[in-house]
């Protein structure tokens, strides 16, 4: 299981003093699109915690290519696209309901020990999505 989508409906408090959605609340949209796909694969934050391992964002990069309105029903698809031996890529496209692309972001994070602070093997789990169908 390398991709899954996201539904959500923007909200009023999504919206600037421009009319349309945020940026920051892409950003939290995006978040949520990788929390679903953890939990897909059987990841909470519990499992990081409880190993003493977490992963941490070391690249970011997103393109805002058309505006979200209030009311808008949104996809948000999150896809596996790397995995490196410290390191994982996810590349993340939002949608509205008419299927255009509304953004589209990359992100890479590192893998790491919570006590000793260092880069550690991308865990199992996530790297065997990678030939996952």
């Amino acid at each position: 299981m390398k991709e899954i989508l996201t539904e959500i409906v923007v909200q009023p408090e999504d919206i600037d003093e421009l009319g349309h959605m945020n940026y920051l609340r892409y950003l939290t949209y995006f978040e949520k699109g990788e929390l679903d796909w953890f939990a897909r694969i059987g990841v909470s934050e519990e499992y990081f915690i409880t190993r003493d391992i977490g992963a941490v964002l070391r690249k970011f990069d997103v393109d805002y290519l058309k505006e979200a309105r209030l009311g808008d029903s949104l996809k948000v698809r999150t896809e596996l696209i790397h995995v490196g031996s410290t390191s994982f890529t996810f590349q993340q496209d939002m949608f509205n309901s008419e299927n255009e692309q509304l953004t589209e972001c990359k992100k890479t994070y590192v893998m790491f020990h919570l006590v000793t602070r260092k880069a550690l093997p991308v865990i199992k789990i996530i790297s065997a999505q990678m030939t996952s169908k």
